[in-house]
């Protein structure tokens, strides 16, 4: 039995790695190959060129999250560390996460670092004498992105970088040239390209400088990759989409400081991003949870708004009652009582989907303003159990059918066969909307979700044509929901400190359970969720406020 139990498990291991990789890109995986081969070092000999002078300063970007006050305690991802003596830049014990960000050094272009520049000055030139040799996080190449846009922006701040400290910037930049992240693709190559622009802008022309023609030749390339016709990013994520929009308006940014041309297509893409943004959030204006997201990583959508009507970036009011996302596969509910959002897409490109959850047909509900419908959210990118449920079917307000993920999503970042979702209609007719959409599953079924929207009203229909033992329907409730059990097909929700109600039923018993709810990283509450189980291939879910 033991041996039968580890050939099925081989076997098992065997087809994710095949049904992952033949999605693949033949290109990304040679650069795999080499990226993890390859033997680059620092050219310390390289000469520096003098920085450019600019007539204009840098409009106020947006703050970071402060996560130090004395340069020896940081408290990244709800995750604190005191370093007793010196920095250990490479400390193993902390989540891979945790290092990256101490290594971005957001934190010197915090609020609250703002008028302690000898702070900041000291961190920069610590990191420079610990982190001489190629090795650990720091040196990754998105984490370099990172952090040189983070010491270019402080710089034209304050101007404080002095001779060695330019010296290692411009060192750091030559590192990433060598290095950018093909084996990756994805909102990391934006990241790459990014940073040598800043730093191409930001240093004069040199022999040895070839970064702004490299990063905007990368930068436009990508971007006609990366941002779909419907304005989002391609990996899906609300939270990545807010991250990529402040990187276009940075780049929008230093090139306005420096009187560099900006092409109209980076203007039309951000608006276009801000739309899709726009559409995608709640009314408390915070993202939605599809796939990878939590709060308090990418910018909210009001900071971001601020920050491009600074640049000069002008955005049409975009009121909508339904808006069909074709591209990104979301459909959108919009009323002054209701916004409803549905996922009945893809998981992401085919070819970089790690930032992908098996959340297909999975809903967020916001009634009154306030959410109450919510998918599970994300805590952590690091290989567990944790990751792994965060990222099924299970942590989604969506159709669980024989334990299975809608798309088979394995370590951290992976996904093997994937569910490909089809016939999505809105039929937009008389005082109901109707949304339905199609899974032709690769598990051998076929489900079906429709919503029936009226003005106080959704109705969730779910039905599954093909042989299922066990399938369940889960509405996952944010935290600041009440919900009572009246009785088998009746169940009352209520917002904390409100008095109006909201009817739960469904021709089938409807039961609450208790789940997880993830809504920053490093951060898990508990929760509330309804669910029901399928009696025949029918089920049907009311909500009525």
């Amino acid at each position: 039995m033991k041996l039968i139990k580890k050939i099925r498990k081989l076997l098992k291991s065997i087809s994710l790695y095949i049904n992952t990789i033949k999605y693949m890109k033949l290109d990304q995986i040679l650069y795999r190959i080499l990226f993890a081969i390859r033997k680059v070092n620092i050219n310390k000999n390289i000469e520096t060129p003098n920085i450019r002078g600019s007539s204009f300063a840098l409009k106020d970007y947006i703050y970071k999250n402060n996560s130090t006050n004395n340069g020896k305690s940081f408290t990244f991802l709800n995750l604190n560390y005191v370093f007793e003596e010196k920095i250990d830049w490479n400390l193993s014990k902390m989540p891979k996460l945790w290092l990256y960000n101490l290594h971005y050094f957001d934190f010197i272009n915090s609020k609250d670092l703002l008028n302690d520049i000898s702070l900041s000055n000291n961190l920069i030139r610590h990191w420079i004498y610990e982190n001489k040799s190629i090795r650990g996080e720091g040196w990754e190449p998105y984490t370099l992105s990172l952090r040189i846009v983070n010491w270019i922006k402080w710089s034209l701040t304050y101007k404080k970088l002095n001779e060695e400290e330019l010296a290692s910037l411009f060192q750091q930049t030559f590192f990433l040239s060598k290095n950018i992240e093909y084996h990756i693709y994805g909102n990391h190559l934006i990241a790459n390209a990014k940073a040598l622009m800043f730093a191409g802008i930001f240093f004069n022309e040199h022999k040895n400088n070839n970064f702004k023609t490299l990063g905007e030749e990368l930068f436009n390339s990508q971007i006609k990759e990366q941002i779909l016709e419907d304005g989002a990013h391609f990996e899906l994520s609300p939270m990545y989409h807010q991250i990529i929009f402040e990187d276009i308006l940075d780049i929008i940014n230093i090139y306005q400081a420096f009187e560099e041309t900006i092409p109209q297509k980076w203007i039309d893409i951000a608006k276009a991003m801000q739309k899709w943004a726009r559409a995608m959030s709640h009314p408390d204006q915070g993202i939605a949870f599809f796939n990878d997201a939590a709060h308090k990583i990418a910018p909210s959508l009001s900071d971001i708004e601020s920050y491009a009507a600074r640049l000069g970036l002008e955005f049409n009011e975009d009121d909508f009652k339904i808006r069909n996302l074709k591209q990104s596969g979301y459909v959108i509910y919009n009323s002054e009582d209701a916004k409803l959002i549905f996922d009945c897409g893809q998981i992401g490109p085919d070819y970089i989907p790690g930032h992908g959850h098996a959340d297909l047909f999975s809903i967020e509900l916001s009634i009154f303003r306030k959410r109450l419908i919510v998918n599970g959210g994300t805590s952590t990118y690091e290989i567990s159990k944790k990751r792994d449920f965060e990222r099924s079917s299970a942590a989604h307000s969506t159709v669980e059918i024989d334990g299975k993920n809608s798309s088979e999503v394995w370590s951290s970042f992976r996904v093997a066969r994937r569910a490909y979702p089809k016939n999505v209609i809105i039929d937009n007719s008389n005082d109901e909307i109707n949304i339905s959409a199609l899974n032709d599953s690769f598990r051998g079924y076929l489900n079906e979700r429709i919503l029936k929207i009226k003005k106080n009203s959704l109705k969730i229909q779910d039905s599954i044509d093909g042989k299922f033992k066990n399938a369940i329907s889960r509405l996952i409730l944010h935290p600041e929901v009440y919900a009572r059990k009246v009785n088998d097909k009746l169940i009352i929700l209520r917002f904390l400190n409100q008095k109006e109600e909201i009817r739960v039923t469904s021709n089938t018993a409807l039961n609450i359970g208790k789940t997880s709810y993830s809504p920053e990283f490093g951060k898990t509450i508990e929760t509330n969720y309804i669910y029901c189980r399928f009696i025949e291939d029918k089920l049907k879910v009311n909500i009525s406020w």
